[in-house]
This record gives structure tokens, sequence and C-alpha cells, in this order.
């Protein structure tokens, strides 16, 4: 199954078959030239399934998260990635998951960036949203409440494993602030918003929390804004400069699984 999107034309999938439609017009996206900045959250794991605070702790794609990068990767054709300078527009989080999701997309050669590495969670590595509240009395809110909560009443949340059934140990780390995360967004950004006016594309695969502490510093608000801009696994959304001003181009978008 291919996505696929030319100048003017739409490709989506109904009732099983690819159907092609016209807008008739060319979309501010289209008309804009210069370059684009493209987020891609890495597909499904195990801890993203069942919402477990996944920061560190390296765990790999499912066989489901293999397939939605697989799948996702064909709303990227419309970018430029595969050229012979391609590897400087790709930059890709150290962590398993987010490099698993570059390579099924059909990427091997990127940048490595610990910029884009996910937020420290600290003590609420491998909890739950919803032990998190039970905890503190109030609905857990990780872009106000932080991640400095004394989690030592709550169960010590089991150790990981891939598909095979190897342990991956469970990231026991100082956690980071807010503040932290978004300075490390700041220097990324800062790092390729000359390449994006320079009319190339830059691809970034990384995951839910950094990916929206990135698009905060790109639009230059509150880093807590993050809380509100909903990122599914193995999303795509694409962030541009038009008239001057940093903007929003798509947000979110996701293909369905076909077998």
């Amino acid at each position: 199954m291919r996505m696929h999107k030319k100048q003017n034309v739409i490709g989506m999938w109904y009732n099983g078959g690819m159907v092609e439609f016209s807008h008739g017009f060319e979309t501010i996206k289209e008309q804009n030239n210069l370059g684009k900045l493209v987020l891609m959250r890495h597909g499904q794991t195990a801890w993203s399934k069942i919402g477990r605070y996944t920061g560190r702790t390296n765990l790999p794609l499912t066989a489901i998260g293999r397939k939605q990068a697989r799948f996702a990767g064909s709303l990227l054709n419309e970018y430029n990635f595969n050229g012979s300078s391609s590897a400087k527009q790709i930059f890709v989080s150290p962590l398993r998951r987010a490099q698993e999701t570059a390579k099924q997309v059909g990427y091997t050669t990127f940048q490595t960036s610990q910029a884009l590495a996910e937020w420290d969670y600290g003590s609420i590595e491998g909890h739950t949203r919803e032990q998190l509240s039970a905890l503190i009395g109030h609905d857990y809110n990780i872009w106000i409440d932080g991640i400095n909560i004394n989690t030592s009443s709550l169960p010590i949340p089991k150790a990981a494993e891939d598909e095979e059934g190897n342990r991956i140990e469970i990231a026991h780390l100082p956690g980071e602030s807010l503040a932290a995360v978004s300075a490390r967004a700041r220097r990324f950004v800062d790092q390729i918003n000359m390449t994006v006016q320079s009319k190339q594309d830059v691809l970034v695969i990384a995951h839910s929390q950094i990916l929206r502490v990135i698009a905060c510093t790109w639009l230059g608000i509150d880093p807590k804004n993050g809380g509100k801009l909903v990122l599914d696994t193995a999303s795509i959304s694409t962030l541009g400069i038009v008239n001057g001003l940093h903007c929003i181009f798509d947000w979110n978008k996701t293909v369905p699984i076909v077998d």
C-alpha cells in the first residue's frame, strides 16, 4: 500500500482501494518555497501501547510498531530525503525505538542527535498517568506537575521485555525539568533553522514529548503548550515558515495499516 500525493492531487484509501481527487488549488503549504521541518514519532512499543511513561528505557518497536513505521513512510514521499545530501537532513534520536523507526521507513543514512532523546522522566519512568493521578490526588499533567514526584509508595515497575522475552532494564536516571528539555529543543531548532530557510526539508524521528517541545520552540510559544499537541505513534507533522512566521502545516497525520 502506498499513500501518494502529487500537486493538487491527493490519494486516499476508500473501501480498500486508492481514490484520487483534486482540490483544485494550491494549498499554502504547496505554494511555500522554503523548506519544511517534518516531525515523525516512533512506532508503537510495548509501553506506549499501555500508557507507561517511557523516557530513556530503551524499548524496541512491537510488530505493529514496525508496520506502522513502514506505512507512515508513504507520507514522506512528497519530501526529498533520498538525495545525496539526505544524511544532512535526517536527524534521529539515539534511542532504539526511533532508530528502528527510521530503518523501517527505509532510511539507512542519517544523523543521530542526543538532543532528540526523550524527556528523562526520572522517578516516574515506567509508571502510568493513572497511578500518578491517584498518588498526588488530582489528574496528573506532566506539563504542569513536572516529574519531581515521590513514587516510593508505588509498586516498582516490572522490567520491560522485547517480543523474544529478553529483559530490558528500566532506566533509573535523575530526571530533567521541562526547562532542560526546552533548552535541548532550542539548541536543535537553532541548528536546523537555516537549513529550512535555505529551502531544504529536515526530518526528525523521535518521541512524543521532545517533538512537542520542538514544535513549541519552533512556534515561539511556552513549552507547557506541548500538552495541547497530541501525537500518535508513527504520526507525521509538518512545520514551516510563512510570511516570516513559524507555523504548522500539518499535525498528527497517520496512515491506516492495511494487511
